[in-house]
Formats: C-alpha cells, structure tokens, sequence
C-alpha cells in the first residue's frame, strides 16, 4: 500500500522533482533531496545488507512521516493529559479513588463535551484569527500568529 501511494505522490509531483533537480544540473537518480521523507527513504532502499534491509528502511521511513509524527504527538498530549488529570483530581477524592472511576468519568465527560467539540474548534479560531491578526499588524513574524492559531484549536478546548 506503501508503494502504491508512493507512486501516486511520485506521479503527481513528478514534474516539480524534474524541475528542481534540472535547476540544481543533476539528475533525478542523484538527487532526492526534493523528495518527502517518506518517498525518498522508499526509492533509495535497495534491500542490500541485511536479509530484512528493506523492511526496516521501509518501518523507519513510516515512523519518520509526518503522519506518524503527527499520531505520536497527540498520543503523547493525551496520555501526559489524562496522567496528570488522574492525579491531580485523585488529591481531592477519597483514598479508593481507582483509576477504573477515573476513566468512567472521563468518558462520561466526554460524551458530554464531544457533540460541542467543533463549535469549540471554531470559536476558539475565530478569537485567535483575530488576535494573530492583531500581531501581525504589530509586525511580527507571520508563523507567530500560525502557531498560536494552530495549537490553539487543539489547546483551547481543552
């Protein structure tokens, strides 16, 4: 499945590859650079080496996609959440307080919260387009105002 996307992506930004290694005077086979990490870790594979050469070039090349990244990110902000919110709300009850009454609340709440979770995201942008607006006209850098928009949509219903 890999390859098969691989070679959609590779047709579809076939011509902009050619262009940027014509402007740098070397061929595609030289140069993959130009390449997403994903596509360029599966063109040059080779499989030589080790018996099993391919399949963890193959793994590793996965794991550094930005997909992946993205998965192991969230998965690690939602982990320390939950972590930190076990113990900070085990302070306040009782002493038989379990991590299974823990997680029965938590899905409670959100069964509670999720239905209103894209009015949330919403709102939350609209304020932040503003106020990253309000930077820019400041004169600061642009990606400052990227940043906050974009953490502040996953953040801020938090």
């Amino acid at each position: 499945a890999i390859g098969v996307a691989a070679a959609a992506l590779r047709r579809s930004t076939g011509s902009q590859i050619h262009d940027a290694t014509a402007l740098a005077g070397v061929g595609p086979a030289e140069n993959t650079s130009a390449l997403p990490p994903l596509l360029g870790a599966a063109t040059n594979s080779t499989g030589g080496g080790s018996a099993g050469g391919g399949a963890e070039t193959g793994a590793l090349a996965l794991l550094a996609s930005p997909l992946a990244q993205g998965t192991l990110r969230i998965l690690a902000a939602t982990t320390a959440f939950l972590a930190l919110a076990y113990f900070d709300v085990r302070r306040i009850r009782p002493r038989s307080y379990s991590l299974r009454n823990f997680a029965a609340e938590m899905w409670e709440a959100l069964k509670l919260v999720l239905p209103v979770l894209i009015f949330l995201v919403i709102g939350f942008s609209f304020i932040l387009l503003i106020f990253a607006s309000v930077l820019e006209k400041l004169c600061l850098p642009e990606r400052i105002g990227e940043e906050i928009i974009v953490y502040g949509q996953f953040y801020g219903p938090v």
